[in-house]
């Protein structure tokens, strides 16, 4: 029995030490037409968000965004075309 013991105290620690390797988030690097106003930005911003990404960050005075996201949950065609449902068009840098 202490044998037993011992032996499943020995099992879950290594098992408790394994760590499972999660996939880089990808950046896509946007650029957009028809924002003239921080407002522009921010539409476009909270439009992506909602698709769950883990960063937005979209610049009105440069045309550009830079968005990272998980590929398991989004992917970049559904980045860009949120974007360009959002009234602005939109391309990948």
């Amino acid at each position: 029995m202490k044998k037993m013991v011992v032996s499943l105290v020995l099992i879950f620690g290594f098992l408790s030490s394994i760590t499972f390797a999660q996939a880089a988030p990808k950046t896509l690097t946007l650029d957009i037409k028809g924002m003239n106003c921080p407002m522009c930005a921010a539409k476009i911003e909270n439009s992506i968000k909602k698709l769950g990404v883990n960063k937005c960050s979209i610049d009105d005075k440069t045309g550009k965004g830079v968005v990272e996201y998980d590929e398991s949950k989004v992917n970049s065609e559904q980045i860009i075309e949120t974007c360009n449902k959002s009234g602005f068009k939109c391309s990948k840098i």
